[in-house]
């Protein structure tokens, strides 16, 4: 990190230079006070942005790739509007100087390189899960979880034998785990939930990346989280729920047995869980059909004289089929009779 820091101060340094002359040539004209003042600002104000493109200069070929994969969404669904999630373009550059800086400059200077060597790949890891599970994550600097994040969004491109789904399952647990952690205002953990909510779906959706991938995902991020059915966003929050309903049989004692033995509803205990379970069973209701009552069920008499009531009968259904097919198969003897006669 020091050596990341010295690099680019020089090259913050000798990029403020030709700024530098410019104003000392300007200088001549008006008067020496004037002059040394104006110089002093143009250099003091131009350092920090020479700092800036040192900085993604030095990223090289990272700082695009970070940029394709994590451009801002708009999507339509009955009337809602999705919201956009956080691009690199959102990514504030910290305060030069400061252990935030040195962190998201080493994360930019690295990106996929580490990912060359083995031993290089796990430092690499290693070093982000400190940064996200330490005691004193929640005190890091928002733009250090956002970097990660779209680095992670690059890696995902890489090769299956760069990064194996048991690496890419347990960053992802790890960053999981600071959607209740994050300290920053209001707008920043909107964009924050709402980029790692489309990694997420993006990772269970997509054809490109390897079906083991995205069923380890669900099962074990999603699923274990709930953070799709938790999203603030009703048009995220829908897109979730349609990969719960096509996961889950349609039948309805397959989902009553998701809802009740399989599935753990612990992380939606601060809100109203039952909602989603009642949509789930409900998703799978055939409105076309009459509802059917059991034959020893309690009944009570019609209100209206007429009333039908719909009891399930089984030898009286079968006979109504039998009478159907007697009944279709007297029509196309008539019209065979028919036929002939007219021959």
């Amino acid at each position: 990190y020091q050596q990341v820091a010295k690099m680019n101060r020089e090259a913050a340094a000798a990029a403020a230079q030709p700024a530098q002359d410019a104003a000392a040539a300007a200088a001549g004209k008006g008067s020496s006070k004037d002059s040394s003042k104006d110089s002093k600002q143009v250099a003091t104000v131009r350092a920090p942005a020479a700092d800036a493109a040192s900085t993604a200069a030095a990223a090289g070929s990272s700082t695009p790739a970070a940029d394709h994969g994590a451009a801002p969404k708009s999507a339509e669904s009955g009337g809602l509007t999705l919201e956009p999630a956080a691009s690199a373009a959102d990514i504030p550059t910290p305060e030069y100087g400061t252990v935030a800086w040195v962190l998201n400059a080493a994360l930019l200077l690295i990106g996929s390189r580490a990912f060359s060597n083995s031993e290089l790949k796990k430092s690499m890891l290693q070093s982000i899960i400190i940064i996200i599970t330490a005691n004193g994550a929640k005190y890091n600097e928002p733009v250090l979880f956002m970097r990660i994040m779209l680095l992670y969004q690059d890696w995902l491109q890489l090769p299956p034998q760069l990064l194996t789904v048991k690496e890419a399952v347990l960053l992802l647990q790890r960053l999981a785990y600071v959607q209740d952690r994050f300290d920053a205002d209001p707008a920043t953990c909107a964009k924050w939930h709402c980029l790692f909510l489309d990694i997420v779906y993006d990772i269970c959706t997509s054809s490109n990346l390897a079906p083991e991938l995205s069923d380890e995902v669900f099962g074990k991020v999603e699923r274990l989280f709930l953070l799709g059915l938790r999203a603030a966003d009703p048009v995220r929050r829908a897109r979730f729920f349609s990969l719960y309903h096509k996961h889950i049989p349609a039948g309805l004692f397959d989902r009553l047995h998701f809802i009740i033995c399989v599935q753990e509803w612990q992380s939606m205990s601060g809100s109203f869980w039952l909602k989603s379970a009642l949509d789930l069973i409900l998703a799978v209701l055939k409105e076309d059909d009459p509802i059917m009552l059991a034959p020893n069920s309690a009944q009570a008499p019609p209100l209206l004289p007429g009333t039908r009531t719909n009891v399930f009968n089984p030898s009286a259904q079968q006979a109504q089929q039998q009478h159907a097919a007697q009944q279709q198969h007297q029509q196309q003897q008539q019209q065979q009779q028919q036929q002939q006669q007219q021959q």
